[in-house]
């Protein structure tokens, strides 16, 4: 065996890699397995990729994550280029950002974040509460202060839109 071999130094380690596929990965990997295995193998080879929903479920969570990003960074880039008041949706990108970061915000930090005026992002804030999409939390510390988040309703409805699926009927 040769001394310079990468797996030098991990055997006996008890290092555990573990590696996230994407969703379009894992399609690849059904569809190979398909022509690989024969009828009586194909069961238990899909059960055990089917033993690591946390996997897929976190590649599901990146993809989407990395689309909601390049939607954001499509909007920049497209102001860049067109007068901002042609496409400006201050509410959507709010949603995006609420989305993207998932932590809380104050009024003030999620209007500056959203380039809108604070009287645009608080008349915009409320039709998303009004809508559930976000909600609206007391500070723990600060009584004159609040903090805005993504609803369970919002990011379900954004996992929806960036994965490319129709609602429910």
């Amino acid at each position: 065996m040769n001394d310079d071999s990468p797996a030098k130094g991990r055997r006996g380690t008890g290092e555990t890699r573990s590696v996230t596929l994407r969703p379009r990965d894992v399609d690849d990997a059904v569809r190979l397995l398909r022509r690989l295995l024969g009828d009586r193998q194909k069961a238990a080879a899909f059960d055990d990729l089917r033993q690591q929903p946390r996997l897929v479920q976190d590649a599901h969570r990146f993809s989407l994550i990395s689309r909601a990003r390049q939607e954001l960074q499509d909007r920049r880039r497209r102001e860049e280029i067109f007068p901002l008041a042609m496409f400006r949706e201050p509410a959507w990108e709010m949603l995006l950002l609420l989305y993207l970061e998932d932590r809380r915000f104050t009024i003030a930090s999620l209007a500056a974040a959203s380039r809108a005026r604070p009287t645009t992002a608080l008349r915009w804030i409320d039709h998303l509460i009004a809508d559930q999409l976000i909600v609206r939390t007391g500070h723990p510390t600060d009584a004159r202060a609040v903090h805005l988040s993504i609803s369970d309703k919002g990011r379900q409805a954004l996992d929806l839109y960036f994965s490319g699926m129709l609602p429910p009927a």
